[in-house]
Parts: C-alpha cells; structure tokens; sequence
C-alpha cells in the first residue's frame, strides 16, 4: 500500500483527511475500520507531504464562485421579445423572458431554452478562466 491508497481507502469510507501542521486531522461520520487508521498512521509523513501543496488552492467551490463572477462581469444581453438561443420570437404559447439582474445586461430566453444557453455559458466561464490560470 501506498501513501495515495491509504487516502483513497480513507475516502471510500468517508473519512476526510486534512493537515494540521504535522498532524494529519481525520474526519468520518462512523468509526473507519482499523485497518484505514493503521494505513494513514503508517504513511502519515508521505500523506502530509502529499496534502500540504493542496493547502490554500482554490477548491472546486472557489472556482465556481469565479465564473459564477465572470459571468456577472461579461453579461451576454440581448434584445426583448425575441430568444437570444433559438431565435424564435415570443408569442403567445412561448413567453421570452428576462434573465439577468442588472438594467440593460437581460439576456431574453424561453423558459425552456435557459438550460442550453446557460450551460454554454458557464462553459464559456470555464474557457476563460482556464486561459487565465495559463
């Protein structure tokens, strides 16, 4: 066993493991068998080792606060009465609504249409903060 299956075995059992300092903290809703205990205790020094760089990165929620930011800061507004998506007007049987907070950055959608253009969206985000972080 290694250092990375000892943590991947913590894991499988719902343990999660930190770094205090030197000391490694183990968290789990239900006793982990002892034989989980005994792997992170025997490959604590390379665990921490492996830990510590982690420490103070972005985790996945600070990302996602990140384009959740850039999307707020690059609105895509489009003009009423008409789907910025799939282009169709509004009309009776399929209202176009506003999306968006601020005055003048509404992007009109269909109900139905705001899942598509909202995940291209936040793909877009995802684009632009990777040419970022490069």
């Amino acid at each position: 066993m290694s250092a990375a299956e000892a943590l991947r075995a913590a894991h499988a059992f719902g343990v999660r493991v930190t770094v205090d300092n030197e000391s490694l903290v183990v968290e789990a809703s239900a006793p982990p068998p002892d034989a989980v205990l005994d792997a992170l205790s025997r490959y604590k020094a390379a665990i921490v080792a492996l830990l510590r760089p982690l420490q103070g990165r972005p985790t996945a929620d600070d990302w996602a606060c990140c384009v959740v930011k850039w999307l707020n800061q690059d609105p895509a507004p489009s003009p009423p009465g008409r789907c910025a998506w799939c282009g169709r007007p509004e009309s009776p049987g399929a209202v176009v609504l506003p999306f968006g907070t601020e005055p003048g950055t509404h992007t009109w959608l269909h109900g139905e249409c705001w899942p598509a253009w909202h995940q291209e969206r936040m793909a877009g985000g995802n684009a632009a903060l990777r040419t970022m972080a490069t």
